[in-house]
């Protein structure tokens, strides 16, 4: 039932642990309404990218693959409280921008540089970092 060489303590955690994921069925459905909101969110950012032109040849499929692999993948994340959320993959120069109003997600042309200038605009009309 166990790992014979775990000590009873981390035993009982872990089975206090499988028994709240067995338990925990309201979460769930929390999860999946948070999943559908952020693949709403990922659709959003993608058709302003597109109209913004900023990823020219690819489809709108396409850039919400690029959005949720910087949203996944991301070197800097940045919360400005009460504003937005930025996920910067500086490898690959992508910044997605989680906006309520209107989440973007693009390749700034000097990408910590901008991400720098805008947190710090954020914080400056009244946000507060994370």
């Amino acid at each position: 039932m166990g790992d014979p060489d775990q000590n009873a303590g981390t035993r009982a955690i872990a089975l206090g642990f499988t028994a709240l994921d067995t338990a925990t069925g309201g979460e769930g459905k929390a999860v999946g309404k948070s999943a559908k909101l952020l693949d709403s969110t990922f659709a959003r950012a993608a058709e302003h990218a597109l109209e913004e032109s900023h990823f020219i040849g690819k489809t709108a499929d396409e850039i919400v693959t690029i959005a949720k692999d910087t949203y996944k993948n991301f070197d800097i994340k940045a919360t400005i409280k009460n504003v937005k959320k930025y996920y910067y993959n500086a490898k690959e120069n992508i910044l997605f921008i989680n906006n309520p109003k209107q989440p973007t997600i693009f390749s700034p042309k000097d990408g910590l540089d901008y991400l720098k200038r805008a947190i710090k605009t954020d914080i400056l009309k009244g946000g507060g970092l994370r």
